[in-house]
């Protein structure tokens, strides 16, 4: 009996991807695959800038950047800068006394958005990071957006798994699991219908041809990262989930823009007037057809060439909605390829 559940798979008390420390058996099904070794050697000639967003919230700044130091392998080139938004005064101390970074502070508190576009001018690298202050990042994390990178050279967009779109299975710690779902990985990027905002990738040609973070319309913050994916799908740029990037997102969206109900609101509206939708409606049908064909595809690759499979499909979904969408674009995908689903 096989199961699907939060986009993993087991098969029977075998787990063929992410709950056990372990890498997969070397069958015909699954062979490994050294995630690390291809990242370092694909990453060549190409610069990364790690940029977190800070306000306050010492505790959790610190877990971010001890997070990037921890899992960030030395082989791929990267550096790292925190931008300070003009945070209290224990924010400055403790940042003093970090050693190897870069620290920019903004003398007042403009929001999420201005941070970012500072993040974007006092770094160089050929790709920037940005990641919130209240994530931690995952084993291999930035391996996987470097394949994601590499994958075609018309991706502009990047970002990894988090925890809201596959939760930590129960019963194991955040290291433990971004270390099996990294080393469980397939390789392959996947493309996103929308990145994950608290931590993404993006291409500094292609910003810098999209003309930028609209700052002057979206400022302080909130349908910026929203309307800049809009630009650049138009222009025909790729955005993609990285392959084996696993991430734990804390935040609440707040941490950076201040009145946050009231700036979040005004965000969408203006989305609203500039491309006719709310951001949500424009991305969340294509997002969850993407995360279908990601297992639809393990799904059939582990069946192909079997007799005969009884499947149990398992889903956990906030709408009834969209759990029996998912069923039924399965078991379409199933019949097409001969089954009886």
């Amino acid at each position: 009996m096989y199961q699907i559940n939060v986009d993993r798979l087991t098969a029977g008390n075998k787990v063929v991807t992410m709950t056990e420390d372990v890498k997969p058996d070397k069958d015909e099904q699954f062979e490994y695959i050294d995630l690390k070794e291809i990242a370092k050697n694909k990453h060549l000639g190409k610069s990364i800038s790690i940029v977190i967003l800070a306000h306050d919230n010492v505790s959790a700044t610190l877990n971010c950047i001890r997070s990037v130091e921890r899992n960030t392998s030395k082989s791929i080139g990267w550096d790292l800068t925190v931008v300070d938004n003009a945070s209290d005064p224990a924010m400055q101390e403790a940042l003093a006394k970090i050693n190897g970074i870069k620290i920019v502070r903004m003398k007042q508190h403009n929001g999420y958005l201005p941070a970012m576009q500072v993040g974007s001018q006092v770094t160089k690298g050929q790709w920037i990071v940005y990641i919130d202050q209240e994530v931690t990042v995952g084993h291999g994390w930035l391996e996987g957006i470097v394949l994601g990178i590499a994958s075609s050279p018309r991706v502009a967009l990047v970002s990894p798994w988090t925890n809201k779109e596959i939760p930590i299975i129960e019963g194991t710690g955040f290291d433990h699991f971004s270390k099996v779902f990294f080393e469980s990985s397939d390789g392959e990027s996947r493309t996103a219908a929308f990145p994950s905002r608290n931590c993404f990738a993006v291409k500094r040609s292609v910003l810098e041809e999209m003309g930028g973070w609209d700052v002057e319309y979206y400022s302080p913050g909130y349908g910026e990262l929203a309307d800049f994916y809009m630009r650049a799908m138009n222009a025909k740029w790729l955005s993609l989930k990285a392959p084996g990037s696993y991430i734990f997102d804390d935040s609440k969206g707040k941490s950076n823009i201040g009145n946050w109900l009231e700036n979040k609101g005004a965000g969408f509206e203006r989305f609203l007037v500039r491309w006719g939708t709310h951001p949500l409606k424009a991305f969340r049908r294509d997002g969850e057809r993407a995360k279908i064909k990601l297992v639809a595809r393990r799904f059939l690759k582990l069946f192909d060439q079997k007799e005969s499979v009884k499947v149990i499909f398992l889903f956990r979904d906030f709408e009834l909605c969209g759990a029996m969408l998912a069923a039924t674009h399965l078991c379409n995908g199933l019949n097409e390829r001969g089954y009886n689903a």
